[in-house]
C-alpha cells in the first residue's frame, strides 16, 4: 500500500521539523521514541538520521528480509 500524497507532506514535514532542532532537542526527541538515550558519541547529524530513518521506516516499511 502506497501511502497518500498528504501522508507524504506531514512525513517531510515532520523530517525538516527535526533537522531544524538542536542537540539537545533531538536528544529529546530520541528519548521520547526509543524510551532510551542516544548514544553519546553520536553527533547532532547522526541523532537527526536515525530519527528521520524511524520515521519513515514507521511510514513506509523497514528493509524487506532479503535485504542484506
Amino acid at each position: 500500500m502506497t501511502p497518500r500524497s498528504s501522508d507524504r507532506d506531514a512525513i517531510e514535514a515532520e523530517i525538516d521539523q527535526i533537522r531544524s532542532l538542536d542537540l539537545d532537542a533531538l536528544r529529546s526527541r530520541w528519548r521520547a521514541t526509543f524510551r532510551s538515550s542516544s548514544p553519546p558519541a553520536f553527533s547532532k547529524d547522526l541523532v537527526a538520521r536515525f530519527l528521520c530513518w524511524h520515521i519513515q521506516e514507521q511510514a513506509f516499511g523497514g528493509l524487506d528480509l532479503p535485504t542484506p
